[in-house]
């Protein structure tokens, strides 16, 4: 029997030297050998097909599921963990919400551009290592430094949700669209001097070199009352209770 199995293995290979007469005595020589002997037909099994990992957009992440991507960051560090994509997206599937499921839906592709849009990058020192953004660093010591000058001063807290109008801006620089004269305007405003003759690109420059700090028209109405504005550094939701009572809140 195992003699024949292996002719009708060395027919089958070679089948571009045979002609079809050939071919079809052996295929009636294996049809005959397998219908005697049933018991030898490996029957092919279905290979289970794996559930696909939903796409999930970075702008679809919620607040709340970013503050806890940088938590779980930081307690990966605490644990002396080493931080890649894949134990990081180990650790954010592992960590389940009010309803059982998990935080972090998305791929590594998601997460990797989640990383970056929250302040961090990758970099080389003997092996990857993912590094939060100096600014993004220093912003956050920042408020936490002032939030507690406050808590000791007695200052009473009031929390507020984000929304468009925390972000108007009291002046905006020119944009690159805007034209010449725009900025030759902006520039005679803040008594900045400039050549009338300068080319475009050279007033952007020169308005560039002075751009003022980002004011805000609602913090300058909660100055004039008496109040103090302290923002929250982007990404940072885990300091604000709103987005905690939030997260608790959706699994009912």
């Amino acid at each position: 029997m195992k003699a024949r199995k292996v002719s009708i293995a060395i027919h089958a290979e070679e089948t571009w030297t045979l002609n079809v007469r050939k071919m079809r005595k052996v295929e009636a020589m294996g049809k005959r050998y397998w219908k005697k002997n049933p018991e030898e037909v490996a029957t092919p099994q279905n290979k289970q097909k794996m559930k696909p990992t939903p796409r999930v957009s970075v702008e679809a992440i919620e607040d709340f599921d970013r503050g806890v991507t940088h938590r779980a960051i930081y307690g990966m560090y605490d644990r002396n963990e080493h931080v890649t994509l894949d134990t990081l997206l180990d650790v954010l599937r592992a960590n389940t919400g009010p309803d059982t499921t998990s935080i972090f839906e998305g791929r590594r592709t998601t997460l990797y551009k989640l990383l970056h849009k929250i302040g961090f990058s990758w970099q080389k020192s003997g092996r990857k290592v993912l590094m939060e953004d100096v600014n993004v660093e220093a912003k956050r010591i920042a408020f936490l430094r002032e939030y507690r000058k406050l808590a000791v001063e007695n200052n009473n807290f009031v929390f507020l949700d984000e929304t468009w109008i925390f972000s108007t801006r009291v002046e905006k620089l020119p944009t690159n669209n805007c034209r010449k004269d725009e900025y030759a305007a902006w520039l005679t405003k803040h008594d900045i001097k400039f050549d009338p003759s300068a080319m475009k690109i050279e007033l952007i420059s020169k308005a560039l070199a002075h751009k003022p700090g980002k004011r805000y028209k609602i913090d300058e109405m909660v100055l004039g009352c008496g109040h103090q504005v302290l923002r929250l550094p982007a990404s940072h939701y885990q300091y604000n209770p709103i987005e905690l009572a939030w997260e608790n809140c959706k699994g009912y």
